[in-house]
């Protein structure tokens, strides 16, 4: 099992919400290997705004903690 964490934004130009990043989530899903996706909505390339910083933040260390340290009662998703 290789559990994948993507984070994405809306606005993002350099890469489509749709795709490639899509095409791996739906082929990882089909594997039943564990997703989790952030959209972080209102941002471009990078981070502009502290709270979808903190957000990705966040999510790395739920990420981190449940399945690296083996942690199963922290849930990854917000």
């Amino acid at each position: 099992m290789r559990p994948s964490a993507t984070g994405h934004t809306g606005r993002e130009g350099r890469a489509r919400q749709s795709r490639p990043i899509g095409a791996r989530r739906l082929r990882a899903q089909e594997a039943e290997r564990p997703v989790h996706y952030l959209l972080l909505k209102g941002e471009g390339h990078g981070f502009s705004k502290n709270d979808n910083y903190h957000r990705v933040l966040e999510l790395t260390d739920r990420f981190l903690d449940h399945y690296v340290f083996g942690d199963s009662s922290v849930k990854v998703d917000d």
